[in-house]
């Protein structure tokens, strides 16, 4: 995930992606930019694109969920197992071969953007390592990166804030 080293070579995340599939392990991509096609070419197991690095990605402008529709299924059929679309406040599209689904944003007080897309990346991990299913993750994925906006710079939320948002995220199949 992220940015790298100057210097680092551009194909790393793809390196990096090949070993995890070699190794049998489910890997997670979560860059931009140039670091983005390498990596994809790989075959990820799930990617995590915000919306506008959806755009870049397939080179047309994406501003709703359902704009992001078409290019989620064409990397699901390009061999992407899972996509995670975060939207901001509107929420996230998550989707593989078995569907898509919305979930729709919490309302809470925004204190930073800084490191909520990590945040919902780290509790889809949790969610695949713990076999949860889709609704289960959709809604730890939703409320830990609710509950990190609502803290200020780069803390991350502590599970007493995360936990009572659960039940409060809501989704519903495309």
């Amino acid at each position: 995930a992220g940015s790298v080293p100057k210097g680092t070579p551009a194909d790393i995340y793809g390196r990096l992606v090949r070993l995890c599939n070699s190794r049998d392990a489910r890997a997670v991509l979560d860059v931009d930019g140039a670091l983005m096609a390498p990596g994809l070419a790989a075959k990820p197991y799930l990617i995590k694109p915000n919306i506008d690095e959806l755009s870049r990605l397939c080179g047309k402008e994406l501003k709703t969920a359902k704009d992001c529709i078409i290019p989620v299924k064409k990397l699901i059929a390009d061999g992407i197992d899972r996509v995670v679309v975060s939207l901001g406040g509107d929420g996230a599209l998550f989707a593989s071969a078995d569907g898509i689904y919305h979930a729709h944003g919490l309302k809470v007080t925004v204190r930073s953007t800084v490191g909520a897309g990590d945040s919902m990346v780290a509790a889809i991990c949790v969610a695949l390592d713990r076999g949860y299913d889709i609704g289960k993750m959709i809604s730890l994925a939703v409320a830990t990166s609710a509950a990190n906006v609502t803290c200020s710079g780069t803390q991350a939320a502590e599970w007493s804030v995360i936990e009572p948002l659960i039940n409060q995220v809501s989704w519903e199949k495309l």
